[in-house]
């Protein structure tokens, strides 16, 4: 139960496909709402917002235009706050990156009524995509998005656990919008968050290429995404192929950069978890670059979805949230789907192919 403004609001959150019910009295009546009662949204693909660069750095503040005003941001039209801080997270960047992105969808399906609170840990690791107080008001105006502050006046919508958005994958939508509505928001919104970046994810990218450069002499490479997952890697990849991404042995990398028709160097991005796997493809391949032991790098994750991002092919486990979020973050910064070894197939041939899950 919470109090505000002599009000009482009652609420609870079930997530399942027919939606979200809260229930909000208001004193003159207890009034149910649903995230599918709150759609507003028309059934067309979103374009993107710009075509910044990744590593772009942070947008600033919307500036005035001749004598055309500047809107409000989108906070100030709306109804309900639906908070996004308060609760521990559950796991690690990328599955708060998938929970903030979730919240984002229910808003923009309410059609103006909901924008997302951010507040307490999620504000925190959301400052290295916003630093300062003009790239979030920037944010205010293009998504619904606002910081938690004293005199923001929105009915609360509900409390999720962040267990409970990383259930709602975009077949959790398909009620209220399609696939291709829900993929393409997804895309423009990791754009803007990539694109909005500065500092240690992009001086690691730049790390990278220097040290290629001077060793290979050239920049381009390959990402591979070595996770252990706690030593869970099993019990999370459930797809046909899922033993040989868990080994990622040398030779399904080498199968994957042959099919793929390249010689590059090969850049490990890992959770260091399972030293021997990575000593096993140092050894056996050619070109390999570890930023850890190669030259003393401890790169964030952020800065691992970036270098990822950046690789000619990636390849991932398709178990791993970070292995996706890096597919679509290719595709938001033009890399084709076909580079993105994440979701695999093998021909009677024997070469490595890609395809796209509908999740």
């Amino acid at each position: 139960m919470i109090l505000l403004n002599n009000q009482k609001l009652f609420y609870f959150a079930t997530c399942a496909l027919a939606g979200i019910l809260v229930m909000i009295s208001n004193g003159e009546g207890t009034k149910v709402a649903t995230v599918r009662s709150l759609v507003g949204a028309p059934e067309t693909i979103p374009k993107p917002i710009d075509d910044r660069p990744i590593c772009g750095g942070p947008r600033r503040r919307a500036s005035n235009i001749g004598d055309t005003p500047i809107p409000d941001p989108l906070y100030k039209k709306a109804i309900y706050g639906l908070q996004l801080g308060p609760q521990r997270p559950y796991g690690k960047l990328n599955n708060m990156i998938l929970e903030l992105f979730t919240g984002v969808d229910v808003a923009q399906d309410s059609g103006g009524r909901t924008v997302v609170i951010v507040s307490r840990w999620a504000h925190a690791w959301m400052m290295q995509f916003f630093p300062d107080g003009e790239s979030w008001e920037r944010l205010a105006h293009d998504l619904p998005i606002v910081r938690e502050h004293p005199d923001l006046k929105l009915q609360p919508l509900q409390q999720w656990s962040t267990r409970d958005f990383l259930t709602r994958e975009p077949a959790s939508f398909k009620e209220q919008q399609s696939w291709e509505v829900v993929h393409a928001r997804r895309v423009n919104f990791f754009h803007y968050l990539f694109s909005n970046l500065q500092g240690e994810p992009c001086e690691f990218l730049s790390k990278i290429e220097d040290h290629l450069k001077k060793k290979f002499n050239q920049t381009k490479y390959v990402a591979v995404h070595v996770r252990n997952m706690e030593g869970k890697c099993a019990l999370h990849n459930k797809g046909q192929y899922a033993k040989e991404q868990c080994e990622m042995t040398p030779e399904y990398i080498q199968g994957i950069m042959d099919s793929a028709g390249l010689k590059l160097p090969i850049v490990i991005l890992s959770d260091m978890q399972d030293e021997a796997k990575i000593h096993k493809i140092q050894d056996e391949l050619d070109q390999v670059v570890v930023p850890e032991w190669d030259f003393g790098a401890d790169p964030s994750m952020t800065a691992d979805l970036v270098v990822a991002t950046m690789g000619e092919i990636f390849i991932g486990q398709e178990g791993s949230s970070g292995s996706r979020n890096i597919g679509i973050i290719r595709e938001a910064f033009g890399k084709d789907l076909s580079t993105n070894y994440v979701f695999v197939n093998k021909t009677a041939e024997g070469k490595w192919t890609t395809f796209v899950r509908r999740q």
